[in-house]
């Protein structure tokens, strides 16, 4: 009896300290101050959007958005082309930014695996993270980091492997410190050994858009590569979304989809994003009716 009682002494007291440090602020601010407080030292590992991976979106409401537009991730000489087995100085800027920002990025090779390792250059503004379960290691801001939105680094280039493709997560936050409101954007930026290289596909060019003004609708021509989760999202020229439809999973196979759009749309070009899983694919495309 006599622990039971001490059991109940201390939840009374919890509970009545937790409202007492409530009432005078609200519920939800508590909350989203304590998420932020702990992505504001950079993201969680293995939230860039890469195979395997989930996106800064498991934290941020909203759906993710193509970036392969808005990030920019450059080596210093310029060019596509890296130095292998050495050390390459890279820039990554968010061309779409606000006050606060964030990023995470890691570079694997044609497996999916860890090409190569990142120096940090300014332990100010980013950090290393690394993630036990899938071995993988990246780069992301801290909170001092958080006001920047060009961020540099060094990557160790692997000697052997041909293709290399950073998978990139940024985010141009609203700034008032909660996780709505937050513009999540995912990209892939492909590097090549000039020793071993072999040629890359460009992603959007495996995307193919139709519009049909009998039917008003979107004609989607699009590879899934392993089984995954389908949505289509269109933006007006403005970045405004004016459809949105998670189109279910799909199994691994060539598709073409018609999706019906609103009647509200006017005449003029849209911009329609298709995220296989966490991969985005980018066209635009006219509507004239």
């Amino acid at each position: 009896m006599k622990n039971n009682y001490l059991r109940v002494i201390g939840l009374t007291v919890f509970a009545s300290s937790a409202f007492l440090f409530m009432s005078n602020r609200a519920e939800f601010s508590v909350v989203t101050y304590h998420i932020e407080k702990i992505n504001s030292n950079g993201a969680p590992a293995a939230k860039t959007g890469a195979p395997g991976e989930a996106s800064c979106t498991q934290c941020h409401t909203g759906a993710a958005r193509d970036g392969n537009l808005i990030n920019t991730l450059a080596l210093t000489g310029g060019g596509i082309d890296y130095t292998p087995g050495a050390i390459n100085s890279m820039i990554l800027t968010l061309t779409d930014n606000s006050s606060k920002n964030g990023f995470q990025l890691v570079a694997l090779d044609e497996n999916d695996a860890m090409a190569g390792s990142f120096n940090i250059t300014d332990a100010t503004n980013t950090k290393l993270a690394s993630s036990a379960s899938n071995g993988r290691s990246y780069v992301t801001h801290t909170s001092p980091g958080n006001s920047q939105s060009i961020w540099s680094f060094d990557w160790n280039a692997p000697t052997n492997v041909a293709d290399v493709t950073f998978y990139v997560a940024t985010n141009k936050t609203d700034a008032l410190g909660g996780t709505i409101g937050d513009v999540i954007y995912l990209s892939t930026h492909i590097f090549n050994n000039p020793n071993v290289s072999i040629s890359s596909e460009s992603i959007n060019d495996l995307l193919e858009v139709g519009y049909s003004p009998e039917i008003h609708s979107l004609i989607l021509d699009f590879p899934v590569i392993t089984s995954n989760n389908v949505t289509v999202n269109v933006f007006d020229l403005s970045g405004k979304s004016v459809y949105f439809n998670n189109e279910g999973n799909f199994d691994k196979g060539e598709y073409i989809e018609k999706v019906r759009l609103p009647e509200t749309m006017n005449n003029g070009i849209y911009v329609v994003t298709l995220f296989v899983g966490n991969q985005p694919y980018s066209k635009k495309f006219l509507v004239k009716r």
